[in-house]
């Protein structure tokens, strides 16, 4: 019947996100970027994945094989990722001096300071500053 749920009915069934994995046309050059630009943790690397902890949790880059990859013309399809920092400002002029450039510098929301950058394929990472 349209309408009725037909999720699980066990509270707490999904615990956490435990992996998140973007697909990648350049895996060194995406791998460069969220290591030395972006400065996470680098705990896996083969020729088609590599692997990154982010606190308790995992980001993978996985290399797509298509060094054009389609690029969705509306938001639809597209995911977004967005890290926790202590302050956006500081975030920004930090990565801004690694060579990251901003498509949004940071700015007051009304549920905190946020800044977007793009990855090297276009991916869009927010760093908020929750309230």
């Amino acid at each position: 019947m349209p309408g009725e749920s037909r999720a699980p009915t066990q509270t707490g069934l999904l615990k956490r996100v435990s992996l998140i994995i973007i697909h990648v046309s350049d895996l060194r050059r995406s791998v460069q970027f969220y290591r030395d630009q972006l400065g996470l943790t680098l705990t896996v690397e083969t020729s088609e994945w590599a692997e990154f902890r982010v606190g308790e949790d995992r980001l993978a880059l996985e290399a797509d094989g298509d060094a054009n990859p389609p690029r969705p013309p509306t938001a639809a399809g597209r995911v977004s990722i967005s890290f926790d920092v202590d302050d956006v400002v500081e975030a920004h002029e930090i990565l801004k001096a690694a060579g990251v450039s901003f498509a949004r510098p940071p700015a007051e929301q009304e549920f905190g300071m946020l800044a977007v950058l793009n990855d090297p394929d276009g991916h869009e990472i927010m760093l908020l500053e929750p309230r």
